[in-house]
């Protein structure tokens, strides 16, 4: 669980933020990515999660606190990956449109979603899901 505060933590001391000068960007997604090791597995016709992650941490080259869309949505993270990681991520997105993948900070699901359309290196995660959906790897 302290996996899936720690993002929370971040994006509510830096939206709550008084201070002159914003926290440096390139700091805060070292933190990020250290404190929410991010992976993403698919998940199976069967609701079945996938035991071993498609991308893991290791491919992930940058993680930042999404913009608000609108008021009142759920808090985001903007992921970028290595070129090996968008390879990969293209390559199971091209050939998995209209099922579901699911990403984990940590252990835990933090979000599942469905795959509209193909995409690579750069892209948006929701922080938040309905509690029956959320699984936990342990």
């Amino acid at each position: 669980m302290r996996s899936l505060l720690v993002p929370f933590i971040a994006l509510l001391a830096i939206g709550c933020s008084k201070a002159a000068e914003a926290p440096d960007p390139e700091a805060v997604s070292r933190w990020l990515m250290s404190e929410c090791p991010m992976s993403f597995r698919e998940v199976r016709d069967n609701g079945k999660l996938a035991t071993v992650p498609f991308i893991g941490p290791a491919h992930v080259a940058r993680i930042d606190i999404a913009p608000k869309l609108r008021p009142g949505a759920d808090p985001a993270l903007l992921v970028t990956l290595t070129s090996q990681g968008e390879e990969r991520m293209l390559r199971f997105t091209s050939s998995n449109k209209g099922r579901a993948m699911a990403t984990f900070c940590g252990d835990v699901e933090i979000y599942r979603a469905t795959i509209l359309a193909p995409f690579g290196n750069h892209f948006r995660v929701a922080m938040s899901l309905p509690n029956d959906t959320r699984q936990s790897t342990q």
